[in-house]
């Protein structure tokens, strides 16, 4: 079996600000994933995402496989979690068999959504296309990356937002430094240009 393209997965990156977003992600990843209240949504290491692509070993499950559902074990060496495929377009049940059993026993490119029942996630299979070796492991390591940048970028966030926690705390403190002896004191000068001309005699 030949291998797909290298740009099936290179371009796949996860797209926080956009309305459906898509993360690389390993099936470790998708049972550590925590469902948001709003039942649709997933995160992971704080970011949320709509759909995940896996890459991973395809194994159909013939005793749940039907005329209107293909069923799959997704095993990518992290962990192994349940693929469910339905037949939407309404295929003729040779067809849709011919299409389910296309990647038994080989490696895919799984796209779809995670589904939780219970404590069970499942992945709600909407895409499969063939990959090869160098793709499994490209693609580990682009989980890896998305993760550490996430990770990062929540890392500087939390470090600003320290600094400016930091910054207020040391303004509150030196306001209540200086108010008592800024009573003492009637005249002030907002800038520089208020001060009292050189030629000026002071008087004490």
């Amino acid at each position: 079996m030949e291998d797909c393209e290298p740009l099936l997965v290179e371009t796949t990156v996860i797209k926080s600000f956009e309305t459906e977003s898509i993360r690389p992600i390993t099936v470790y990843q998708a049972l550590q994933a925590e469902r948001l209240p709003s039942g649709v949504q997933f995160s992971l290491g704080g970011a949320k995402f709509d759909k995940v692509l896996l890459v991973t070993h395809v194994m159909l499950r013939f005793s749940d496989t039907n005329a209107a559902r293909g069923a799959y074990d997704l095993d990518d060496g992290t962990g192994r979690i349940y693929g469910s495929r339905l037949n939407k377009a309404g295929q003729d049940h040779v067809a849709f068999s011919a299409m389910i059993r296309q990647f038994d026993n080989s490696l895919a490119c799984v796209t779809g959504k995670i589904i939780q029942r219970g404590q069970q996630k499942m992945v709600d299979i909407e895409s499969m296309i063939g990959a090869g070796y160098h793709q499994a492991m490209y693609h580990v390591l682009d989980c890896m990356r998305t993760s550490l940048i996430i990770a990062e970028k929540y890392k500087e966030q939390a470090h600003n937002a320290d600094e400016m926690l930091v910054v207020q705390e040391l303004k509150g403190d030196a306001e209540a430094i200086i108010a008592p002896d800024s009573q003492a004191f009637k005249q002030s000068y907002r800038s520089f240009l208020d001060l009292p001309q050189n030629d000026e005699v002071c008087r004490f």
